[in-house]
């Protein structure tokens, strides 16, 4: 009676979280830099918004992709891959 069915696996919540956590900062740092907001100084502002580019570019050019072959790929080869990019990045319900 009480299946437990997980939609996303450890990487792509992992994913989820640092992707969020970097564009938060970067959205706050970017707009602190360009509009010289005062929380903040400016040299901070730049080493916490250079601080948080890598930490974007790995999980959008590294785990997003892990995440699609890994999971596509226990759901059937090929096939799972397209199947699970398709279905939960695209045409999710």
């Amino acid at each position: 009676m009480n299946e437990y069915i997980e939609r996303y696996n450890w990487v792509e919540r992992w994913t989820h979280t640092i992707h969020a956590i970097a564009m938060i900062t970067l959205l706050f740092t970017g707009f602190a830099i360009y509009y010289r907001w005062n929380f903040i100084t400016m040299h901070n502002a730049r080493i916490i918004h250079m601080i948080a580019v890598p930490f974007l570019l790995v999980t959008n050019w590294i785990l997003v992709p892990y995440g699609i072959i890994s999971h596509g790929l226990s759901e059937g080869g090929l096939k799972g891959i397209k199947d699970h990019f398709l279905n939960s990045y695209i045409f999710s319900r």
